[in-house]
């Protein structure tokens, strides 16, 4: 009986310990990745609000980051803030190139996704479908979590150490 025991518990551990690797392995086969998508919360009749994440490009060639959608907005954007002349500005950007291994980050006071025309207040806790489309790989849909103001986002892989200041976006549009 002991036996028997011990081989069920061996099949088992065997077993887990595969589909673990297989489900690593998942998540790392895909040549573009996005990490740590967030927001914050909005106020009531906010019209704008800024998307943060990481773009990974796992594979060999740049691929480009041609526009985002989202069923939340009006229009949405790929935005750099800038300083010029002692102001900080927003810049449209047309895409972004997403070279490999070199980690494209969307941040606050940086190149950030900015949603514009909100067709509703965003309230801490709630995940919000976001499609990215990209010139090779295609569309990439994620779930932007959505913070309350101060909450701080989870780290990823490729996620920066120092600390992160947010600028409001809300006053520039």
């Amino acid at each position: 009986m002991r036996k028997v025991i011990y081989l069920f518990l061996a099949i088992v551990f065997s077993w887990s310990r595969e589909s673990l690797a297989q489900e690593h392995m998942h998540q790392h086969d895909a040549a573009i990745t996005i990490e740590n998508p967030w927001m914050r919360s909005t106020p009531p009749r906010a019209k704008a609000a800024a998307v943060y994440l990481i773009v990974v490009n796992h594979g060999e060639t740049k691929d480009r980051l041609l526009s985002v959608t989202t069923p939340i907005t009006v229009e949405a954007g790929f935005h750099n803030s800038v300083v010029k002349d002692g102001v900080r500005v927003m810049e449209d950007l047309d895409g972004i190139d997403v070279i490999p291994h070199q980690p494209q980050r969307f941040e606050p006071g940086g190149q950030h996704i900015m949603l514009m025309g909100l067709t509703q207040t965003i309230t801490a806790g709630e995940m919000i479908p976001l499609t990215l489309t990209f010139e090779s790989f295609g569309d990439i849909e994620v779930e932007v979590a959505v913070l309350a103001p101060g909450e701080t986002p989870k780290k990823s892989p490729h996620a920066q150490d120092h600390h992160m200041h947010e600028s409001d976006h809300s006053m520039h549009h």
